[in-house]
């Protein structure tokens, strides 16, 4: 694994990866566009209206991070199913996969696909109820974009992922940053970054963001909660998303005319097109406006 390094206000961290050479990171790439048209084609994507544009840059990262520390035949934890596309692409790679997820978040049905396709997976209310599986039986734990949904302190949370872990086993986390690019602009044009009002306050639970993360705030996280070898970095996802269309996508709960549809390579005919191409130098330039950050350490 080559890392870059850069420094930043006197404190020296990683803020960026190489391309990662890993011997299964060419099988990830091939296996991912299955694995994601498995799930748009599977009757959760449909009957959730959850189906998003690929996102090769995320999914593909995620995964090969996670093979990095996963040996042959080895167990990952998966926290928070979302599309499943990890542990699922973990699981044609030969790992033994579980997922784990809470129905109100998540929905019965995305764990339930992974489920019939032969994965482990047990619902729970992530961050509060104990992990299912036995102390020091997993290999890695995977938490993507999980821990800013944490209302509360994610110190038993973390402790918890330490006590199934294996010795010498490592946590991969991603999320969102906090203080990325796309989010200092819409603060800069008077658009606040939390969800509006009105999209939770007849809910029960609110489902959106509690704490967001800057990556020195993930890795003291990861030192707090006593893991080693801390590593992170940040990547850029959205601004390599080129704007197809608005109006075509419909997420859980969301107005399909307030939503766009992102996908792979370059809208000539759309001037957001050329803003992003300024927006990616700028995020090329400086790593801490990168809209992703992943930490990884070792028990």
């Amino acid at each position: 694994m080559n890392w870059t390094l850069f420094t930043t206000k006197g404190e020296t961290d990683y803020y960026s990866m190489n391309d990662p050479t890993i011997a299964s990171k060419k099988s990830i790439e091939e296996i991912y566009p299955e694995v994601f048209k498995e799930y748009l084609d599977s009757n959760y994507a449909r009957e959730s209206g959850f189906r998003p544009m690929l996102q090769t840059r995320l999914h593909v990262t995620e995964s090969v991070q996670v093979a990095e520390f996963l040996p042959p035949g080895g167990t990952l934890l998966d926290i928070g199913t979302g599309f499943g596309i990890v542990p699922r692409i973990m699981q044609r790679l030969g790992a033994h996969a579980i997922s784990a997820d809470f129905p109100t978040t998540g929905g019965s049905g995305a764990l339930q696909r992974l489920i019939d396709l032969g994965i482990e997976g047990h619902f729970l209310q992530v961050g509060i109820d104990p992990l299912p599986v036995p102390d020091e039986s997993v290999d890695v734990v995977f938490v993507g974009n999980v821990i800013e949904h944490l209302p509360h302190s994610p110190r038993a949370f973390m402790a918890d992922i330490k006590r199934v872990l294996k010795p010498g086993g490592h946590l991969v986390m991603d999320t969102k940053n906090a203080i990325d690019l796309k989010t200092r602009l819409k603060v800069l044009f008077g658009v606040p970054n939390w969800p509006p009002i009105g999209t939770f306050f007849h809910a029960d639970f609110n489902a959106h963001h509690h704490k967001e993360y800057t990556l020195a705030e993930l890795k003291q996280l990861f030192e707090l909660a006593g893991f080693a070898s801390i590593q992170g970095y940040a990547f850029e996802c959205f601004f390599f998303q080129s704007l197809k269309r608005l109006g075509t996508i419909q997420a859980m709960g969301a107005p399909r005319s307030e939503l766009s549809e992102f996908g792979e390579g370059f809208n000539f005919l759309h001037p957001y097109e050329y803003g992003r191409i300024v927006a990616l130098l700028l995020t090329k330039l400086f790593p801490h406006l990168r809209d992703c950050i992943m930490v990884t350490g070792r028990k």
